[in-house]
């Protein structure tokens, strides 16, 4: 296990790692939006008003066994935790867009909007949070796991990725594919840089993830024998980028490096996932007792001012009004400081 702490050097290597995913994937993504499909005339389409960012699907898996709760968005996976709230990859998050729900792109069960992201400030997790402009109603969120999967761990990964090993091989598919896994010593996946935030996975029989994939969950079972969330497709772990020829790295979305935590935060708390909770939590993510005056959207704000919004202090970058935070982007004008 890795401390948390990092290196500036440690640091460059994995954002140019996931600037190389997130470039890769959004190739991908127009290389399929870009090649025609063939679909029966009975199949149902999205309406074209509404473009939900399908992406190319797991190598060497099958179709998805029964009903996740997961949807598509920015040519990558998402996962509904709460009604109103979606987990995925902070590599993935470069707009706000609409997202269907459901496990066939092309039927999806609910259709809503994120209109804000909110991303971990506690460490490098590969991790953001989506809020929805309209809470979905019709599908049973996912519970998230108080314990990181031990090695050895039977886990089920499930995603919209591409089904072809290699950037481009192939088109789009509208199902949501699965494959069985186990979690791997983390010594399995040389790139993987902080065992806290990170969770080496197989891929067994050139099954695999895929582009596309990142953001969805890697599941295991709780106590009720329901599979619950314990992390999410991240990347590669090793150098080779060939889907399915080498184990995938995860992150780690459990109390071990403070992730849960940070969410039940942001979200207002989440439900018991049927496990057992650590008996040593970690400690609160960085934060202190905010007194800072909260957002206004009628206020003007210069660059460097520091305020309160949802349980978090955000600093502007340059002169704003009227632009809400967590709604910007990564690069926008607010700068998310942490909790509040």
């Amino acid at each position: 296990m890795r401390k948390p702490a990092r290196s500036r050097r440690r640091s460059d290597h994995l954002s140019r790692r996931r600037l190389q995913v997130f470039l890769t994937a959004l190739v991908v993504s127009l290389v399929a939006f870009l090649t025609p499909t063939t679909a029966s005339a009975s199949t149902p389409q999205p309406s074209p008003s509404v473009d939900v960012g399908i992406s190319p699907q797991v190598i060497g898996g099958t179709p998805a066994s029964q009903a996740y709760p997961i949807g598509v968005w920015n040519a990558c996976t998402v996962v509904l935790i709460k009604p109103d709230w979606l987990l995925t990859a902070a590599h993935c998050t470069w707009r706000n867009g609409y997202v269907g729900i459901g496990t066939d792109s092309a039927a999806p069960v609910a259709v809503s909007s994120t209109d804000r992201r909110v991303y971990f400030t506690g460490g490098d997790a590969d991790v953001a949070l989506l809020h929805l402009a309209t809470p979905v109603t019709n599908v049973e969120p996912v519970l998230i796991d108080w314990n990181s999967p031990s090695v050895g761990t039977p886990a089920r990964v499930v995603g919209f990725g591409q089904t072809c090993p290699t950037p481009g091989c192939g088109g789009a598919t509208e199902k949501a594919l699965e494959f069985d896994t186990t979690v791997l010593d983390d010594a399995a996946c040389p790139v993987i840089h902080n065992g806290d935030t990170e969770i080496c996975g197989d891929n067994p029989a050139q099954a695999g993830t895929c582009y596309g994939d990142s953001g969805g969950p890697l599941l295991t079972k709780n106590s009720r024998d329901e599979w619950i969330l314990a992390g999410l497709v991240s990347g590669w772990g090793t150098a080779n980028t060939d889907c399915g020829a080498a184990p995938s790295i995860f992150t780690d979305v459990t109390e071990k490096g403070g992730v849960r935590q940070w969410i039940a935060q942001t979200v207002g708390g989440l439900a018991d996932p049927g496990t057992t909770p650590p008996t040593n939590p970690p400690t609160d993510p960085p934060g202190d007792t905010c007194t800072l005056p909260q957002w206004k959207a009628t206020a003007v704000y210069t660059g460097g001012t520091v305020v309160a919004y949802d349980g978090r202090k955000w600093k502007a970058r340059w002169w704003t009004t009227n632009e809400k935070p967590g709604t910007t982007g990564q690069w926008g004008v607010w700068q998310d400081e942490g909790v509040c």
